[in-house]
């Protein structure tokens, strides 16, 4: 893998939230856009708070938001109406480029988006959910959700509708085998007794699609993305990026975000300032042997919000936080040898086991009781999340307290800062 350099580094600000009674004004792009509060309960509670209007509070930016349920459960919308907007184009020819156009055109052949010029000559893009009528979902659920996931969790994930302004970007066989290389790469690396091959799982990026078909920038819980096709609790990381060529190479995103965290975790101990290595240890969780990735962009006047979802056969927890894989004999010496791939991984297949009773042997292949003393109920998780408000990647500060809690919304600023450089063998 080239060497990469990372220019990412997080400032983490106070932000003001907004409660009851808004003065909308304060919220950016107010005086832009209408208000839509379709779907929001109210009061809703998020993070023991009360909130009786929308509010900017979180990690989703700076526009306001709401909740689908009462209490907050990882489901929001934005409370603009992007539909009823003074950023509209003008009726007059304008020219890009040398090239004349009217109202909104891609500008070039290979444009992902459409655009166009306001009367002020400001560009703006034409979000596809314009041309199309307003969905009309309660609470922004789907009025028929399949029964298999409900009986997992009336708030699954899988039941709620898709945002208007949110299309799938399709991984292609290329981009698929990208992600596994990238991951793949970074897992060898590690030098561990032993590192499965991770293989690419429909049904894991079924559920990354829906996730990032919200068009939100927070994890689902874990038991809202559990599958009925695997009992196990499902790991997730989310990359959010506003470059409109992400899609052009996904596992780039992947490339920068275990490249940049992968300094920061020291083994044995952990993240060595807050939750700046989680979402690398959970790529790192040696056991692991599918993972499933979604490609998804929102697009609204303003700006073009991407997601790249990847969800894993297994979650990140505390015991596996600081040693994700062991080193005891050296790399790969456990896996039989003849079952280790040019990366250096073990590739047993995409075998699954029950992960608080079961192992997979490494050399054998073959799936084995766990010993009675090292059989345990995981009920809490260890998940984070990744932002970046430029084409670069960036993690969100946490505190170690928050490693068995679902990630906590806080609102964060990026800084750009070209000042490390990660080289992957």
């Amino acid at each position: 893998m080239a060497c990469r350099l990372i220019v990412s580094f997080l400032v983490v600000l106070a932000c003001a939230s907004i409660y009851a009674d808004n003065d909308w004004s304060k919220f950016p792009d107010s005086d832009k856009f209408g208000i839509d509060k379709t779907g929001c309960v109210f009061p809703f509670t998020y993070l023991g708070r009360s909130y009786n209007d929308c509010t900017n509070d979180g990690s989703n930016g700076d526009w306001p938001w709401c909740s689908f349920d009462d209490v907050y459960a990882g489901y929001f919308r934005y409370c603009y109406d992007f539909r009823n907007t003074t950023y509209t184009c003008s009726h007059d020819p304008y020219t890009v480029n040398g090239k004349s156009f009217t109202g909104c055109a891609k500008w070039t052949a290979s444009a992902a988006y459409e655009k166009c010029k306001t009367a002020d000559g400001v560009t703006i893009f034409c979000p596809g959910a314009l041309d199309k009528p307003k969905s009309k979902h309660r609470n922004g659920r789907l009025p028929k959700c399949d029964p298999a996931y409900t009986a997992l969790s009336p708030n699954h994930t899988m039941c709620y509708a898709p945002s208007d302004y949110c299309v799938e970007i399709p991984i292609d066989d290329d981009q698929q085998q990208a992600i596994l290389d990238t991951h793949n790469a970074y897992r060898a690396a590690a030098g561990a007794d032993h590192m499965f091959v991770l293989h690419w799982d429909p049904e894991l990026a079924k559920m990354a699609l829906a996730r990032g078909l919200l068009g939100g920038f927070d994890h689902d819980l874990s038991g809202n993305r559990k599958s009925p096709v695997y009992q196990n609790l499902n790991g997730q990381n989310m990359v959010y990026t506003t470059d409109t060529a992400a899609y052009q190479s996904m596992s780039d995103l992947i490339d920068q975000m275990l490249g940049s965290e992968k300094p920061n975790f020291d083994y044995g101990v952990g993240c060595n300032e807050g939750g700046n290595c989680l979402h690398y240890t959970q790529a790192m969780i040696s056991n692991l042997t599918r993972v499933g990735c979604a490609f998804v962009q929102c697009t609204y006047q303003t700006r073009v919000e991407s997601f790249l979802v990847c969800n894993y056969i297994e979650s990140q927890y505390a015991s596996k936080y600081m040693r994700p894989y062991e080193t005891n004999v050296g790399p790969a010496a456990l896996c039989n040898p003849d079952k280790v791939d040019a990366t250096g991984n073990c590739d047993c297949g995409p075998l699954l086991h029950d992960q608080g009773n079961e192992l997979i042997d490494p050399y054998t292949c073959k799936i084995l009781p766990l010993p009675p003393q090292q059989r345990k109920k995981r009920e809490s998780e260890a998940e984070t999340t990744i932002e970046s408000k430029q084409p670069v990647v960036a993690v969100p500060a946490a505190n170690y307290n928050t490693l068995l809690k679902r990630k906590r919304r806080g609102f964060n600023k990026i800084s750009a800062n070209p000042k490390n450089t990660i080289k992957a063998d």
